[in-house]
């Protein structure tokens, strides 16, 4: 768990917090150019610096990367879950097993790129709602590595840290409590909201001997999320800790009508068949495939094309068989 705040480090926090108001700049883009000019001041400041004046945040899901997947996307998710006939005791570890087993792709390559350069100002970390136990943080870790990111480059010789944060209950979609996690560059705010998790996180990095910014009444924190409500906690967070400037990007590339992907009715079926019989997820690929041969989903306990099974063509109708 977090040590106490030494009492230097406490008062170089607060020093700023009742000196003026806290200036708030709220941007709704639409994809990655527009997230990109909402930095532009940052990306265009050259003048020589003594600390690091500037701090963001970037969201996982549907920010940093989204599922491939049509039934998993961000405004179909919630109905394909509503959907399982299945115990709703267990639907948090049916969600998690969907996250774990689907794939994923960048949502930009400007976010991608926009996340290295901003390293060079300041310091850039993902913030996610994800619940924190020790697998969910090494897939999310491994994932976003896969795609490019480096959040990890951020403090590359800081520990994992737990924070302690009061009064916590399981959040939509969590089975238990998670306390706030930070691990590689990924700051995990398991049940705790995001704005609680900020405040744990700051006082944290003041502490911490490695890091150089200057005092919290002098630094401009931002933060890119789909959701606006975390946007807004945040931005409370910041004007309570006393952060000089704090830039919120609601980010909904991932909503435009243009980047939704046709949900097919056969494909969505034998996903949820999958789902609720085999306990298993199958990718668009493959149950485009099992929708074209009906086949019944007793037939695929597997995670299709991973597992002792093949898809045999060399007979017509193609069928499952055991390897060799």
């Amino acid at each position: 768990m977090l040590r106490p705040l030494t009492a230097v480090w406490y008062a170089l926090l607060t020093c700023c917090c009742c000196v003026g108001a806290s200036e708030n700049s709220f941007i709704h883009a639409i994809n990655g150019d527009e997230v990109r000019a909402a930095f532009k001041g940052i990306l265009s400041d050259a003048s020589p610096r003594a600390s690091k004046k500037f701090i963001a945040f970037f969201d996982c899901d549907d920010v940093s990367h989204k599922n491939i997947d049509a039934s998993l996307q961000k405004k179909c998710i919630l109905n394909f879950l509503k959907d399982l006939t299945i115990d709703k005791s267990v639907l948090p570890e049916v969600f998690k097993k969907i996250c774990q087993d689907s794939s994923k792709e960048v949502v930009s390559s400007v976010i991608l790129q926009l996340v290295s350069e901003l390293q060079s100002f300041g310091y850039v970390f993902c913030l996610t709602q994800c619940t924190s136990d020790e697998a969910t943080r090494r897939y999310r870790i491994a994932t976003l590595r896969h795609l490019g990111y480096s959040f990890g480059a951020t403090l590359p010789a800081a520990p994992t840290v737990s924070f302690d944060i009061p009064g916590l209950k399981p959040r939509f979609l969590q089975s238990k409590v998670t306390p706030p996690v930070y691990d590689s560059g990924i700051i995990f705010a398991g049940s705790a909201s995001k704005g609680d998790t900020l405040k744990a996180f700051l006082k944290w990095l003041y502490g911490r001997p490695d890091v150089n910014l200057a005092p919290i009444g002098e630094i401009t924190v931002a933060l890119v999320d789909d959701a606006r409500r975390n946007i807004d906690v945040v931005a409370d967070a910041c004007k309570e800790l006393g952060v000089k400037h704090f830039i919120g990007v609601h980010y909904t590339e991932v909503e435009q009508p243009t980047a939704l992907i046709p949900v097919l009715s056969a494909v969505r079926q034998v996903q949820k068949d999958a789902l609720e019989n085999c306990k298993v997820w199958l990718p668009d690929a493959d149950a485009k495939y099992v929708a074209l041969l009906q086949i019944s989903p007793h037939q695929i306990p597997f995670a299709f094309g991973a597992s002792e099974y093949i898809l045999d063509c060399s007979a017509f109708p193609p069928h499952l068989t055991k390897r060799g």
